[in-house]
């Protein structure tokens, strides 16, 4: 009777210990050990973005194991619409302006009669819209040789993050970079540009003397 109770009491411990083993969750860990174990962590390649309605982005899930499985919503898909290409291929679809939340499920399976684990991975996308039109915040520009100054765009709709592409019709008199710095370069008149992505454009008169 004692070598039954004694052999039910080990297989008790075994199966338990057998439970705990198992029943250890994934490994989602601090930033320290992400240093440590790089590869024992799930992450995302992209956790935050700024992108224009109409355009989108790709995120990865880095690190999954075979058998793992991933799904994903978004906070407000009337913003950002998600799809998966794969099981570690997401992609965000920018829709209309705001902000939205995409969150990606991992789980892994568990043991025999537990429910698979999961862990919530997320990336913040923030969504402006496009410029319609646009204007110089200066009347004109007179300048003298070897001078810079910058030139500043107003956009509509106001709260769009659309940058314009500026550019000059005579090099020889003006020449204009990226970021709106007119430097000029020689005697006379023209005409600096911008232009936004739909084809619009505001022009600005520069006179330089020597």
């Amino acid at each position: 009777m004692k070598n039954k109770s004694f052999r039910l009491i080990s297989v008790y411990v075994t199966i338990l210990s057998l439970i705990i083993l198992f029943a250890t969750p994934p490994a989602f860990a601090s930033a320290d050990e992400k240093q440590n174990h790089p590869d024992d962590v799930y992450r995302l390649s992209v956790t935050y973005a700024d992108v224009f309605a109409g355009e989108s982005v790709e995120i990865k899930v880095e690190n999954l194991k075979e058998k793992d499985t991933v799904e994903v919503s978004s906070s407000d898909d009337s913003i950002v619409s998600v799809s998966q290409k794969d099981n570690s291929t997401i992609t965000c679809t920018a829709k209309n302006a705001g902000s939205a939340t995409i969150t990606v499920m991992v789980k892994q399976p568990r043991f025999i009669i537990f429910s698979k684990e999961q862990a919530a991975l997320t990336c913040t996308i923030n969504v402006s819209p496009r410029a319609i039109s646009l204007r110089f915040n200066e009347k004109r520009l007179k300048m003298k040789v070897n001078k810079t100054r910058t030139v500043h765009v107003t956009t509509k709709p106001f709260m769009s993050g659309e940058a314009p592409y500026f550019y000059s019709a005579n090099s020889n008199v003006a020449i204009v970079d990226q970021s709106g710095v007119v430097t000029a370069v020689g005697r006379g008149k023209t005409f600096i540009y911008a232009r936004i992505h739909n084809g619009k454009t505001a022009r600005l008169r520069v006179l330089v003397k020597k």
